[in-house]
């Protein structure tokens, strides 16, 4: 099923923090390579389910890290599970987004996808360091409700696939 054609972005520390802050990755570390996935999830009544990152003060998408062995789609369901506690049918790919994070010496490479919630939702299992970092999830409601709004969003790529899949 995988495909992501599309690479929506390619980032690094410099696009978040300025020079002087940066830990800067040195000439013969190992870079960590890792495989993570994400999600658009709407709920039943097409909100949609984000995570608040107290400690940090962001948001995010739900998902996580690929393990060994799992395709992104396991991986996808297992995060899902764990951090919002819904189970979800993929609809459809947004793209990837690759992350060069120098400051925490890894490439990140995030495989993005648009699932619908079915079925009841069950309690999260957050991780310890979810726990710590203050991850709740919550769901907010969007535009694509009112459909008279869904024209405004067409002029961006993901959001035509956003679109789309409804």
């Amino acid at each position: 099923m995988v495909r992501f054609v599309e690479r929506l972005a390619e980032i690094s520390d410099a696009d978040f923090f300025d020079s002087d802050s940066r830990k800067e990755h040195r000439a013969g570390q190992q870079l960590h390579m890792r495989q993570a996935v994400r999600a658009i999830v709407f709920d039943t009544t097409q909100g949609v389910f984000l995570l608040n990152v107290s400690a940090s003060a962001y948001h995010k998408l739900p998902g996580g890290g690929v393990k060994q062995g799992e395709s992104y789609e396991e991986a996808l369901a297992r995060e899902l599970l764990e951090e919002i506690g819904a189970k979800a049918h993929i609809v459809g790919e947004v793209g990837k987004i690759v992350e060069h994070r120098e400051r925490y010496n890894f490439t990140q490479t995030s495989y993005c996808y648009i699932a619908k919630q079915y079925g009841d939702l069950v309690a999260p299992e957050l991780e310890e360091n979810e726990l710590a970092e203050g991850f709740k999830q919550y769901r907010a409601e969007t535009q694509a409700r009112r459909p008279e709004l869904r024209c405004a969003l067409v002029d961006d790529l993901a959001a035509q696939r956003f679109v789309s899949a409804w």
